[in-house]
């Protein structure tokens, strides 16, 4: 269907009027809000098909423990929880919230994770550097069998038709842009910050933020390795323990480098004071 603007599309505007067609091939005003307003059906397509997501991948982990996998299991985990978490502050909503049995399963299936990446990084760091840390690597390799068993167990214990059922259960009956906008007031610390801190457009450029983002991306990641470094076992042969010592104060100088790069940039960005 063609609109008056030659514009193949259920809506347009014009004169800061919004129109949408009818299924009489006539249109006629609507609000934005009217535009933006979600109503119950919709939301419930959304649980689904995120909780729908997890299950899939719960199903596939067992076995193969393929790390991207993993990785997909936890970003519907994160998509899942964002989108309770904004349906939840409707005001016509009931308990909406993601039950403990699935935040055990993202928990379990992090922690499998965090080793394999450790594991396949620190392997390759010690055949560039030819040294040898053949019982700290069977500790870890013990650590992550017991990890994969945990998450196996995590998982069979998730009833996804009654997370389901529940979820939906206590979804609002519809919700509107302004739900969305309560959401976004309510978002972690750093994101309020940047949200008040900037005066004008350009000062925060998409860009910046995206590097930012992958930069405290890397940080955690490293923090992630060195904490994993501090879990070494007690009768750890000495000479091991001297190599694991001398990478962990490589890299939290860093760490601690990196940290003041990231405080740097936050400054640029005239974060700061906002603090």
């Amino acid at each position: 269907m063609i609109n008056p603007d030659g514009v193949r599309n259920r809506y347009f505007q014009r004169n800061n009027r919004l129109f949408f067609f009818s299924t009489r091939e006539k249109y006629k005003i609507v609000s934005y809000e009217k535009l933006w307003e979600m109503k119950r059906r919709e939301l419930e397509k959304v649980i689904l098909k995120y909780a729908g997501n997890l299950e899939k991948y719960n199903q596939k982990i067992p076995g193969a423990f393929d790390k991207e996998d993993i990785h997909e299991l936890r970003v519907s985990y994160k998509k899942l929880r964002a989108f309770t978490r904004l349906a939840g502050i409707d005001k016509e909503a009931g308990d909406v919230k993601i039950p403990g049995k699935l935040k055990a399963l993202y928990h379990a299936a992090g922690r499998v994770r965090d080793l394999q990446l450790f594991l396949e990084k620190l392997t390759d760091k010690l055949s560039k550097d030819q040294l040898q840390l053949s019982y700290f690597l069977k500790f870890l390799h013990h650590q992550l069998f017991e990890a994969k068993v945990l998450l196996v167990k995590e998982g069979e214990k998730a009833d996804f038709d009654k997370i389901k059922e529940t979820l939906v259960q206590h979804l609002p009956g519809k919700f509107q842009e302004n739900t969305v906008r309560k959401f976004v007031h309510r978002k972690i610390a750093v994101t309020r910050i940047i949200l008040l801190a900037v005066k004008t457009e350009k000062e925060l450029s998409e860009k910046s933020l995206n590097d930012m983002t992958i930069q405290l991306g890397d940080f955690n990641d490293q923090c992630i390795t060195l904490s994993l470094f501090r879990s070494i076992p007690d009768d750890l042969p000495e000479e091991e323990k001297r190599t694991i010592s001398g990478r962990m104060e490589s890299l939290s100088r860093q760490l601690q480098a990196d940290k003041e790069i990231l405080l740097n940039q936050i400054k640029q960005l005239n974060l700061v004071s906002n603090f």
